[in-house]
């Protein structure tokens, strides 16, 4: 084994750092949505079970329409991470830009 020692084996933590870094705003968002679904819910469950029908509904009526936007924010994240890294600012930019448009 030339060039491989146990301390080569050893993980580095700043990589994972840097990925936390990108990767965590992003499961904030998608968590804080959750929960607020279930804290929604409980409040409206006051009000009856077919108030929790409807609401459940209009919620899931709901998703589908954010489920696009979700989806280009979550890609738009991880191009922009990954340019990042290369540190490639024009095309960080580029992407952020159309992703808006």
């Amino acid at each position: 084994m030339s060039g491989c020692s146990l301390g080569s084996l050893r993980p580095r933590f700043a990589p994972y750092g840097e990925i936390a870094r990108h990767g965590v705003p992003s499961a904030a968002n998608l968590f804080t949505i959750g929960l607020g679904i279930f804290v929604i819910t409980y409040f409206v469950s006051g009000f009856g079970k077919e108030t929790v029908a409807a609401y459940g509904a209009a919620m899931r009526i709901e998703q589908i329409m954010l489920l696009p936007t979700i989806g280009l924010s979550t890609a738009t994240l991880a191009i922009v991470a990954q340019n990042s890294g290369a540190r490639l600012f024009a095309r960080m930019a580029e992407a952020v830009r159309m992703a808006l448009s």
